[in-house]
């Protein structure tokens, strides 16, 4: 048993991750889809979320934008790319998160992860 399955072994979580990706309308038209309209690249993958922020507010004229930061544990040979949308189900809740850049060691990735809600 390797060290990437000895820690996977911990992984309670479940991710589905999101790929931006170009497409053509039935009209000809080119449309960007992002988010969880993007390309779904993987499903049902095993991993942690963990916050390591408590969560910050900004404020503005008319909203309160408020953000936290995660990380997100899950197998190496999973390869999540920068701003690739990650939907996670923790502890009965659901998370929809914009990916940062992956961290590859030989017993896990590591990923920072940030959840953002608009609230008026």
């Amino acid at each position: 048993m390797s060290e990437a399955d000895i820690l996977a072994l911990t992984y309670y979580d479940l991710m589905n991750v999101y790929r931006p990706f170009k497409d053509t309308l039935p009209t000809g038209e080119s449309v960007f889809k992002t988010g969880l309209e993007g390309k779904k690249v993987y499903e049902n993958i095993s991993c942690a979320l963990s916050s390591f922020s408590g969560g910050r507010n900004s404020k503005n004229e008319v909203n309160v934008k408020v953000e936290s930061d995660y990380k997100l544990f899950y197998d190496p040979s999973i390869q999540v790319e920068k701003n690739d949308t990650i939907e996670c189900f923790h502890e009965g809740k659901r998370y929809v998160l914009s990916a940062g850049k992956q961290y590859t060691l030989l017993s896990h990735a590591e990923l920072p992860v940030k959840e953002s809600k608009e609230t008026a």
